[in-house]
């Protein structure tokens, strides 16, 4: 996969991110989770992990979750991506 040289993100007028798209990758190394679950319960993941993204996959919402640890409760690792750099700036990560 081929990234621009340079990138920013840019919300509510403030620049959150300005610089070389794979270091914003690399900074959420090893701190981005996901899983499948039911949708009645994605209130209750918001209240307890620092949930970043979330999109429905056969009618239940597959989150992500920033936890710079291990989070436990069946949540896999997964490599970090450019999303997952938008939403984590924009949660304030």
């Amino acid at each position: 996969m081929e990234l621009c040289t340079n990138m920013a993100i840019i919300h509510e007028g403030r620049v959150l991110f300005a610089g070389v798209p794979e270091d914003a990758v690399g900074q959420l190394s090893g701190k981005i989770w996901k899983k499948s679950i039911p949708k009645p319960e994605i209130k209750a993941y918001e209240e307890r992990y620092r949930l970043i993204s979330s999109k429905l996959i056969a009618g239940r919402p597959l989150i992500h979750v920033y936890s710079a640890e291990p989070p436990g409760d069946g949540f896999q690792p997964v490599p970090a991506d450019l999303e997952d750099v938008f939403f984590s700036r924009i949660a304030g990560l």
